[in-house]
């Protein structure tokens, strides 16, 4: 299996959202909360960001196929993003209509601009995939644009994070204190990671990136687990 090692954040992000989505859309059931809509929305928009990351190294070496799935996965990157920014505007701008939409507006082209970077730097140098030293690596470069409008882009998760960290300072429920406090170090650790590269990135993927990603989610992951666990079995308890 060419399982690119350097981007194995790929894969272990599809379990991850998908258990993201699955939860934002129950509780928005129950709840009725727009934002749980929104987080849904963004991590169904990751789930089939990593699909069109991952799928195509296992299946093919074709560069054409690679710098393809690259820029559409790109796109859909931005995208998910772009409705977490959504989700700021409304978190911090509630009673400002006006002031949401100039958010939303600067953002979208924000997002124009990343999708016309990402195509015109892939085609012009397409995207490989080589074994080395005997693991597969992915190859694609990283231009100093792409970083910029990513690192605006991830800048939304700081600002969920310092959200979901006041929120939980409010709340006296320890299963639901813990799983916004996780979500807040998740989303703080992975957009700092992206909000930094423009000043300490490379121009290529690297492994160190792809790691660190990776274990913020796993670390994120199994907080918001336990937590739901625990809260079910002490709802089946009482």
């Amino acid at each position: 299996m060419r399982l690119p090692l350097n981007a194995i954040h790929w894969y272990i992000g599809w379990p991850f959202f998908l258990v993201v989505a699955l939860r934002s859309f129950a509780v928005r059931d129950t709840s009725g909360n727009s934002l749980n809509r929104l987080f849904g929305l963004s991590a169904i928009t990751w789930l089939a960001c990593f699909t069109v990351y991952a799928l195509p190294p296992l299946l093919t070496t074709d560069s054409n196929v690679l710098t393809i799935s690259t820029i559409v996965g790109d796109a859909l990157q931005f995208i998910a993003l772009f409705i977490l920014w959504v989700a700021v505007a409304r978190v911090y701008l509630p009673r400002l209509r006006w002031a949401r939409i100039l958010v939303v507006i600067a953002d979208a082209m924000v997002v124009l601009v990343g999708i016309a970077i990402t195509a015109q730097v892939n085609l012009a140098n397409p995207v490989t995939l080589t074994y080395v030293n005997g693991a597969w690596s992915i190859n694609y470069v990283v231009s100093m644009g792409y970083q910029v409008v990513s690192a605006i882009q991830y800048a939304s998760l700081l600002f969920l994070a310092a959200r979901f960290w006041s929120q939980s300072l409010q709340l006296s429920n320890r299963a639901q204190k813990i799983r916004l406090r996780a979500f807040a170090i998740g989303f703080l650790a992975i957009g700092g990671i992206y909000v930094s590269r423009p000043f300490f990135g490379s121009g290529t993927i690297d492994m160190s990136t792809s790691v660190l990603v990776a274990f913020s989610m796993i670390m994120t992951g199994l907080f918001i687990g336990a937590t739901i666990y625990l809260s079910r079995r002490k709802t089946k308890l009482s």
